[in-house]
């Protein structure tokens, strides 16, 4: 009787390295922190306009839209009819696993308005709100008495 010869279940060294390189590529590219090393795989992602207060200081009142924009940049939105206002709107998420979604950690939103009238000087600006406030009470009450009773 001769040697038993056992077959090994086990691939040559050459072949079994070159799975290993293959599995711990794969592991690694899972973490999302694109450090080898690092066990914290969360991730803060930040969109929108990133507010910077000295751009904000930068923009005083009464600044035209051409001011602003050469402060601030392009707003994230503008107002819906009239173009009036300007919107920028940043948003913090976080990410605590690879493949979870997002909570939203923190938004801000910078609302810049222009002024439709166009008043250069306040002077008069305060008396005819408040005459175009007392017109409007006095139309209220005419329409209600003309209407009901």
């Amino acid at each position: 009787m001769g040697a038993l010869k056992f077959k090994s279940f086990f691939a040559p060294a050459p072949v079994g390295v070159a799975s290993l390189l293959v599995v711990v590529s794969a592991l690694s590219a899972c973490n999302s922190s694109k450090m080898f090393g690092d066990l914290h795989p969360s991730e803060t992602l930040t969109k929108g306009y990133v507010i910077d207060q000295q751009a904000i200081d930068s923009v005083p009142v009464g600044s035209s839209r051409e001011q602003v924009l050469l402060a601030l940049g392009t707003p994230s939105t503008t107002a819906t009819f009239d173009n009036e206002a300007f919107y920028y709107i940043s948003q913090t998420r976080k990410r605590y696993v690879a493949f979870d979604n997002p909570r939203i950690v923190d938004q801000h939103v910078l609302a810049v308005y222009f002024g439709a009238v166009g008043i250069q000087r306040a002077r008069h600006a305060v008396a005819c709100a408040l005459l175009a406030e007392l017109a409007g009470v006095v139309a209220a009450i005419v329409v209600c008495y003309r209407f009901f009773g």
